[in-house]
């Protein structure tokens, strides 16, 4: 039953990226990296996407530390969480 709820939200979640990918770049270009007429456009592309990418990342390490502790989040374990080699 884990792996059905698993499977699910992975489906769902692939889904809203794809949709968010093509209602913000675009079915013309290939994730819009390609160069257009504007530069600024292209870079706002770059940094949206480097930001998630690392927004994932911070919150993937945090899911994995933080998955099977007893007790509550405080500020010294989120602190610790940011120090931390695996981050």
């Amino acid at each position: 039953m884990r792996w059905a709820k698993t499977g699910v939200a992975f489906g769902v979640m692939v889904c809203i990226l794809v949709i968010f990918y093509l209602h913000v770049l675009g079915t013309e270009r290939f994730l819009g990296f390609e160069e257009n007429e504007d530069g600024l456009l292209a870079a706002v592309r770059i940094i949206v996407s480097a930001t998630a990418l690392v927004t994932g990342i911070v919150f993937g390490t945090f899911h994995r530390m933080w998955r099977e502790r007893k007790e509550p989040l405080d500020f010294a374990s989120v602190k610790a969480g940011f120090r931390s080699a695996e981050l």
